[in-house]
């Protein structure tokens, strides 16, 4: 029996408060299952909030430019239940998708890149990155 409408989403923080010099990457997956029916996508989208204070432990040393992303990635793997390589959606996308039907795992992943500074450079950052999806399954014809 098809799952009707649902959404997928996916929201991470991270707070360093203290100096540091590396930031990892964020790499998160939410997933569901379906009931392999007819599957529409309505919705892909990504959200990015980020705030950095450098600064340089040695005061002689200027640590020159920083730039930094504004924007996470997404994407939705629809998953197939035999040997059908999955079809990959990205972000951001707010047209709905063709119908597609056989669809057993609908996966969405947000990954937003790392970055790291020399010494003496530290930093202290705030990031906040969301991902969600809106699927629809109806019952083949």
């Amino acid at each position: 029996m098809a799952r009707g409408s649902i959404m997928l989403q996916i929201a991470v923080e991270q707070l360093f408060s203290a100096p540091v010099t590396d930031l990892p990457e964020v790499w998160a997956v939410a997933l569901d299952y379906l009931d392999g029916e007819r599957t529409t996508v309505r919705e892909i989208a990504t959200e990015k909030s980020q705030a950095t204070y450098m600064w340089t432990t040695d005061p002689h040393y200027d640590y020159g430019q920083f730039a930094m992303s504004d924007n996470a990635v997404s994407d939705l793997w629809l998953v197939f239940g035999g040997r059908e390589p999955p079809k990959i959606l990205h972000a951001p996308s707010h047209v709905v998708s063709p119908p597609i039907d056989h669809v057993a795992v609908v996966l969405l992943r947000v990954r937003d890149y790392g970055f790291t500074v020399s010494s003496p450079g530290v930093f202290a950052t705030h990031r906040w990155v969301q991902s969600h999806t809106y699927v629809d399954e109806k019952a083949l014809p």
